[in-house]
């Protein structure tokens, strides 16, 4: 279990731009949340492909890697501080469709929906448009991906 003071926690969270547009007093009670900040050694899962819970997660620390089962030397994503991943099965509650494995020590938040339903509304609310926001991005990403692929 990682032990993080405080102190810690709100120095990690005020370095994310996830949170840029939260108040300093609504980065404390995310810093409070780090009983939800799990640390993983580098080469570790995150999350495994098939899995079924349902939890979404926040980089905090650290870089981690996206794959497939089928293509397990494929990178198809990597991730940094501040990226947001795990959103599939949060919001569709099917199995995990990727693994995402650390690529150094890392620290992330682990969300579900109890943690968040516990949340200050202005808070909840503020992590879900940043949801979408990263929802929006990866559509578009997508699409733009699929135009270039279209045109080969």
């Amino acid at each position: 279990m990682l032990e993080l003071t405080k102190e810690q926690a709100l120095d990690l969270v005020n370095k994310i731009s996830f949170f840029e547009f939260f108040t300093a007093g609504e980065k404390k009670v995310v810093a409070d949340l780090r009983s939800n900040m799990v640390s993983y050694a580098s080469g570790e899962n995150i999350i495994r492909q098939g899995d079924t819970d349902r939890a979404v997660f926040l980089l905090i620390k650290g870089k981690a890697k996206v794959t497939k089962k089928e293509k397990k030397s494929v990178t198809l994503n990597t991730l940094k501080a501040g990226d947001v991943f795990g959103e599939i099965a949060f919001f569709s509650q099917k199995p995990r469709s990727t693994n995402v494995i650390t690529l150094e020590d890392t620290i992330a938040l682990k969300m579900d929906w109890s943690l968040l339903g516990g949340l200050d509304e202005t808070i909840k609310n503020k992590i879900k448009d940043k949801f979408i926001e990263v929802l929006i991005q990866r559509l578009e990403n997508m699409n733009t991906a699929l135009i270039k692929h279209c045109r080969l």
